[in-house]
C-alpha cells in the first residue's frame, strides 16, 4: 500500500519567474489533455478571471489589466481531471509558460484509500488494547474493501501471534510477504513464527 497523501483539490504550487525585457513578452499555457480551462486570480480578491483553454498563448501587452498586479494565481482545470495551481510572483517581468499536465480525479480510489487507513489505525489501537476480536472485526472490513492491502494480513498476523495461533499467523505474514516481497518485518516475523512451531522444522506443512 503507498502512500497515500489525499485531498478533494490536490494544489501544485510552481513559481515562475524569467527576467526578461517586458516589450517581448509572452503567456503561454498548455495542458495535457488540452481544452482545460484557465483562470487567473489576485489574491485578496474573489473573483478569478477567465483567460480562455489551453492551448493559450498572448502577448503581455493584450493583458494589461493582470500584468501590474503583482503576485497572481494561475489555475488550469478540466472536469474530471485534479485542477493545478501556479503562484506567478511577477508577470510584468518577463515571458510566462506553463505546461500542466493533469491527473485524473478518481473519488472512490480516494474514499477506499481513506477508509482502509482509519481501519487499520483502529485495528492498531485495538490490538495494542489487547481487543484481538474486535480487531479482527476492523481487518476483515479491510479485506472486504480490497484483499490486496499488506497492512490487513500484517495486522491479522499479528492479532493471531498473540493469540499463539502460530500457523495461521505464519500464513498472514506470508501472504503480506508476497504483497510487499521488501517489508523486512513480514520477514522477520516468519522466521520468528518457524522457531515458535519448531526450532528444528521449516516452513509449517498445510
Amino acid at each position: 500500500m503507498h502512500e497515500i497523501h489525499m485531498k478533494k483539490c490536490h494544489i501544485i504550487l510552481f513559481i515562475v519567474y524569467q527576467a526578461l525585457q517586458i516589450s517581448c513578452g509572452s503567456v503561454e499555457i498548455k495542458s495535457t489533455p488540452p481544452e482545460a480551462e484557465i483562470l487567473v486570480a489576485i489574491p485578496g480578491k474573489e473573483e478569478a478571471k477567465v483567460l480562455g483553454k489551453t492551448p493559450y498563448k498572448e502577448r503581455l501587452g493584450q493583458l494589461s489589466d493582470i500584468v501590474n498586479q503583482g503576485t497572481i494565481v494561475v489555475t488550469v482545470k478540466k472536469e474530471g481531471y485534479i485542477p493545478q495551481d501556479y503562484i506567478v510572483p511577477n508577470l510584468s517581468s518577463g515571458n510566462l509558460t506553463i505546461e500542466a499536465n493533469l491527473k485524473p480525479y478518481i473519488a472512490s480510489n480516494y474514499r477506499e484509500t481513506n477508509k482502509i487507513i482509519s481501519l487499520a489505525f483502529k485495528a492498531e489501537r485495538m490490538v495494542m488494547e489487547k481487543r484481538y476480536k474486535e480487531a479482527s472485526e476492523e481487518v476483515k472490513k479491510i479485506k472486504d474493501l480490497n484483499e490486496n492491502v499488506a497492512i490487513a494480513y500484517q495486522l491479522m498476523g499479528t492479532i493471531l501471534f498473540f493469540e499463539q495461533k502460530f500457523k495461521e499467523s505464519y500464513y498472514e505474514w506470508l501472504r503480506s510477504l508476497e504483497l510487499e516481497p521488501d517489508n523486512n518485518e513480514s520477514q522477520e516475523m516468519l522466521t520468528l513464527i518457524e522457531k515458535k512451531l519448531n526450532p528444528n522444522a521449516g516452513p509449517p506443512k498445510s
